[in-house]
Parts: C-alpha cells; sequence; structure tokens
C-alpha cells in the first residue's frame, strides 16, 4: 500500500470506482480503496475526509467532503460531490488520496429517536446518518427535514423515499423554488423545524448560515448542547 505519512497519519491512495449524477450540479462519487487498507479504514456517520489529487499534496489543497454512507465493508468511500472551480475530476479509474477520517460521530451512542435536518449537500452525512441508525437500532424513528431548492435538485430523493414506503424514515423535503406541480413543503427547513416534535438527538448539516439559524431554533426550544449535533461549511 503507497501512503504518505503527515505525521503519526498517512494518506491512503483511492481508485474512482464509480461516478453518477445526483442533479445537474451534484455527484455521488464512489472511491475504492486496496484491500490491504480498506478493511482499517472506518468511520462513523458525521466524520469528514480530506481529498488530495497527489499523493504528496504539493502545490495542491485538499478538498473535505463529509462522508456520505458507512463502511459497507466492502473497501469503498462514497461522497457527495458539488460542482465548483477546484472541485477534483473524480475521472473513473483515477486515483486520489484520503486522509484518515476526521471530525466527530453525529450519533456517538444509538438513539431511537432522531431528527436530521439539513440543505443541499449537507444531506451527504445524514444520510450516512440513516444508514447507521437503521444498522444500530431496532426500528429507530428518524425524521429528515431536508431543504433543496426545485425538484431536480433533490439528492437521494429515490433512495429516501423507499426508506418512507417501508416505514424506515419520516422523509420531509422543502423546497424553496419549486414547481407549480409540487404538493409538498415550501421555503425554507427553518420554518418547519416546529413540525419535528422532541427526540434524542439532533443532526444538523449545510451551509453556515442555515446550520446557524437552526442550532439557534432548536436551542431556544430548550435542546441542550449535548443532544446537538452541528456542522456548517
Amino acid at each position: 500500500m503507497q501512503t504518505q505519512m503527515l505525521g503519526a497519519k498517512a494518506r491512503v491512495p483511492a481508485t474512482v470506482a464509480h461516478t453518477a449524477a445526483l442533479s445537474p450540479r451534484v455527484r455521488a462519487v464512489t472511491l475504492r480503496i486496496p484491500d490491504d487498507a480498506g478493511s482499517g479504514y472506518v468511520w462513523h456517520a458525521g466524520q469528514h475526509v480530506a481529498v488530495w489529487l497527489e499523493e504528496s499534496g504539493e502545490g495542491s489543497r485538499p478538498r473535505y467532503y463529509s462522508f456520505a454512507s458507512t463502511p459497507s465493508g466492502l473497501g469503498t468511500v462514497e461522497l457527495c460531490v458539488g460542482d465548483s472551480e477546484d472541485t477534483p475530476p473524480f475521472s473513473e479509474g483515477g486515483q486520489v488520496w484520503l486522509s484518515p477520517p476526521g471530525g466527530r460521530a453525529a450519533v456517538p451512542t444509538p438513539v431511537q429517536t432522531l431528527s436530521l435536518i439539513g440543505a443541499g449537500t449537507g444531506v451527504a452525512p445524514l444520510r450516512a446518518v440513516v444508514q447507521e441508525q437503521t444498522r444500530l437500532t431496532s426500528a429507530p424513528r428518524i425524521a429528515l427535514l431536508v431543504g433543496f431548492r426545485s425538484e431536480t435538485e433533490m439528492l437521494y430523493a429515490a433512495e429516501f423515499q423507499e426508506l418512507a414506503a417501508a416505514g424506515q424514515l419520516d422523509y420531509r423535503p422543502v423546497l424553496s423554488q419549486p414547481s407549480a406541480a409540487w404538493p409538498g413543503r415550501v421555503g425554507r427547513v427553518q420554518s418547519h423545524l416546529g413540525d419535528l416534535g422532541r427526540t434524542e438527538r439532533y443532526c444538523v448539516c449545510g451551509k453556515l448560515g442555515m446550520v446557524d439559524d437552526v442550532r439557534e431554533l432548536l436551542l431556544a426550544a430548550e435542546v441542550t448542547e449535548s443532544e446537538l449535533f452541528a456542522e456548517g461549511y
């Protein structure tokens, strides 16, 4: 296994196994880690990874992404990648280098009731939370309140709708600029927090402004810091 030492840490090579469009501006990227590293590369929902295009990292800045999946045992990592000027190309068959997982777990211990609040690509770590908690907890009650601009930008919608149909997720998408045919919630996620009810744990992910607004509203509603995970970018 090739590595580049970062003090006591090492960069891990990964091959771009697959990419798929989630919306006109966002892709799902699946990375495969070599067999001799895959079983030891583990993380928790809510953690993030730095990605380099070169092993040494010289002359390039890393890009940071939240894990959009939980460890599968297959040596794969899933990321949710929005297009921007400095986004790595993530061409299938290409190679990138990953840092060890950073950050903290969104849900340190399993809970029975959980509220997930996000917007845009902030839904990626929340997707990982759903995967993690449905694996660790028997019949958890999970509400996912997530905002997008329009129907074409709803990330992982089919997956969440399938979980909702199976009774495993209370899926609540909110659109700020929907078409006239949209039958669901409209506006910003902040306006729909009161519909969630009280739960044991709250996870909030997305743009800093939204995360700060939701965090303040939850604290004002007597949610404690110990019950809250909030990550903005």
